[in-house]
C-alpha cells in the first residue's frame, strides 16, 4: 500500500502498531489517517483514530479524515463509523476505490475551513450506550441536528474501551444493557470518581429504577419514548451541570424545586417520601394507620400540588430540592 501511494505522489508514514502511530506525530502531521480496523495489541482502528484525531486537533485545531479498511459488518461497527464521520472500505481494496476516497477526503479536509480557537471538542461531547443499533443511529442523528458532538457505543464494554476519564460531556445510558447493564456502569463510574453527568433512558421504568439511578449518580431519568426536545433539554442541562461550580451553580433550580414542594401538607411529605422509597400505597397506608383510599388522595393531591406528571418526574425533583437525600 505504501508503493501504491507513493507511486501516486503522495508523502507516506506507516507504522506497525498504535504505539508507533502516536509517536509519529512528534515527526509528521497528516493530512489523512488510514487503518486496518482489526489491530494487533487489543485496541482496534476506530480507538486508535480516535486518539490521532484528538492530539491532531489539539495541536493544529482540525480533524483529520480517516478511512479504514475492514472486512467487518457488525451493525454495532457500523454504527460506530457512521457514528466518528470515518470512511469505511471493504476488503480487499481495488487501488482504484482506495484513490479516489482519498482524493474526496483530502478534497473535502481542504475545503472545510476550522474556526479560529475551536473549543475542545470533548467539553460537551454526548456518549450514547445504547444496545438498539435503530436507536443508537436516531439518536446520532437527533445530537447532530443539534449540533452535538456525539459517539456512540452499542454496550457499556464498547464505551469503556473507547472512553478516557477525563473525556468530559456527558452520558445518555439506556438502563437494560446486555452484560454489564446501565445501573451497574454508572455505580462504578460514581465510586471511582470518573461518572460525568448521566442521564439514564429506559423504556422499562419505574419509580424504583429511577430512584436507583440517582443513587447511582444520574441527574435526570427519562422514559421512553421521549421526544427529542426532552432528551436534548435533558442533556443541555447535565453538559451545563458539568460547566457549573460551586453551590450557589445551583441555587436557581435547588430554590425552585423546594418552593414546588413547599406546598406540601407534612403528612403529604411523608406519603412522598415511602412512594419514592418504593413503597406500595397498600404498605403505605398500613404503617401510617390510614385507609388506603386516603392514601391515593395524597398522592393525587402531592402530583397535583408539585407540577409533576410521573413518579420519575417526582423523584427528579425531590432530588433537585434535597440532592443528598436521593444518594444516601
Amino acid at each position: 500500500m505504501a508503493q501504491l501511494l507513493r507511486g501516486a505522489g503522495h508523502e507516506v508514514v506507516t507504522a506497525h502498531n498504535d504505539v508507533e502511530a502516536i509517536a509519529s506525530l512528534t515527526l509528521h502531521t497528516p493530512d489523512l489517517i488510514i487503518s486496518d480496523f482489526r489491530l494487533i495489541g487489543g485496541r482496534d482502528g476506530l480507538e486508535l483514530a480516535r486518539d490521532l484525531r484528538a492530539a491532531l486537533f489539539k495541536a493544529h485545531g482540525r480533524t483529520v479524515p480517516v478511512i479504514m479498511l475492514t472486512g467487518d459488518i457488525a451493525i454495532d461497527a457500523l454504527v460506530r463509523f457512521a457514528a466518528n464521520d470515518i470512511v469505511r472500505l471493504a476488503k480487499p481494496v481495488r487501488p482504484a476505490e482506495l484513490q479516489a476516497a482519498i482524493a474526496t477526503a483530502l478534497n473535502r479536509a481542504t475545503a472545510e475551513t476550522p474556526a479560529p480557537a475551536a473549543p475542545n471538542r470533548s467539553d460537551g461531547l454526548v456518549q450514547v450506550i445504547d444496545d438498539d443499533p435503530q436507536i443508537l443511529a436516531e439518536f446520532g442523528q437527533l445530537l447532530a441536528g443539534a449540533g452535538m458532538p456525539a459517539m456512540l457505543h452499542g454496550s457499556a464494554e464498547a464505551f469503556r474501551a473507547a472512553w478516557h476519564p477525563g473525556d468530559g460531556g456527558c452520558l445518555l445510558v439506556d438502563a437494560m444493557l446486555p452484560g454489564e447493564n446501565g445501573l451497574d456502569l454508572l455505580r462504578s463510574l460514581h465510586a471511582a470518581g470518573t461518572l460525568p453527568p448521566s442521564i439514564m433512558i429506559t423504556g422499562q421504568g419505574d419509580i424504583g429504577m429511577a430512584v436507583a439511578a440517582m443513587k447511582a449518580g444520574a441527574v435526570d431519568f427519562i422514559e421512553k419514548p421521549a421526544s427529542g426536545d426532552a432528551i436534548l433539554a435533558s442533556i443541555r442541562r447535565a453538559l451545563a451541570s458539568a460547566g457549573a461550580t460551586g453551590d450557589a451553580s445551583m441555587s436557581a433550580e435547588r430554590l425552585a424545586a423546594t418552593a414546588r414542594l413547599a406546598t406540601l401538607t407534612p403528612r403529604q411529605r411523608q406519603v412522598m417520601t415511602m412512594v419514592l422509597d418504593g413503597h406500595p400505597s397498600k404498605n403505605i397506608a398500613a404503617d401510617l394507620n390510614l385507609s388506603q383510599r386516603t392514601v391515593e388522595n395524597h398522592r393525587a393531591e402531592i402530583m397535583h400540588r408539585s407540577g409533576c406528571k410521573s413518579l420519575p418526574e417526582l423523584a427528579r425533583l425531590a432530588m433537585a430540592a434535597d440532592p443528598g437525600s436521593a444518594r444516601n
